[in-house]
């Protein structure tokens, strides 16, 4: 389910970047390429000893992290998973998959709800985003925050009353996004 969604989101979120990759301008996301301690343009050698190997494509190989050691939680919401993309033992890519906001029976105006709070907290962070799109299919809503060199986006997913609801993050290098589209991971 997870990987779906990544795929999903990959395509989706990351398409416009290709429009908007040659006049980013948030200057504050540029500076900011990093979730809790890992960076982007760190080292493989920096966390090799908190990663699980999970996929590769090409040159980039992606891993779990170990959220033991730190990054458990984006804001107030804990992590289910943070996965690090490597490119050329790089980090080049983070993503954070959120713990379900409902297990079950949800209600979906409270999790868009919760939802909404993250990207408030990146809008204050950030500023506003580049795009914000809403769907009637999953993801839900998907939000982007663009640089010169730093893409930001989040995306909320809704699977049904029995299955609830959640977010994913992704703070990805900019060009590494872009060539990613064409490689499909």
């Amino acid at each position: 389910m997870i990987h779906r969604s990544f795929v999903l989101f990959y395509v989706l979120c990351f398409t416009n970047t290709l429009v908007y990759a040659q006049s980013g301008n948030n200057l504050k996301l540029d500076e900011h390429r990093n979730f809790k301690e890992i960076n982007l343009g760190d080292s493989f050698e920096k966390w090799s000893d908190k990663l699980t190997y999970r996929d590769s494509n090409g040159s980039a190989t992606q891993y779990v992290f170990d959220t033991n050691y730190c990054c458990g939680q984006l804001f107030d919401f804990e992590a289910e998973l943070v996965t690090v993309i490597f490119e050329n033992k790089k980090v080049v890519r983070i993503e954070i998959y959120l713990k379900k906001f409902q297990e079950s029976h949800t209600n979906l105006m409270k999790g868009i709800g919760l939802y909404e709070s993250i990207e408030r907290q990146f809008n204050f962070l950030f500023g506003n985003p580049y795009s914000r799109s809403k769907n009637r299919e999953n993801p839900l809503i998907k939000t982007q925050w663009v640089g010169n060199k730093t893409a930001l986006g989040a995306q909320y997913n809704y699977y049904g009353v029995a299955n609830g609801d959640a977010a994913i993050v992704i703070i990805s290098d900019l060009d590494y996004s872009i060539r990613s589209i064409k490689s499909g991971f």
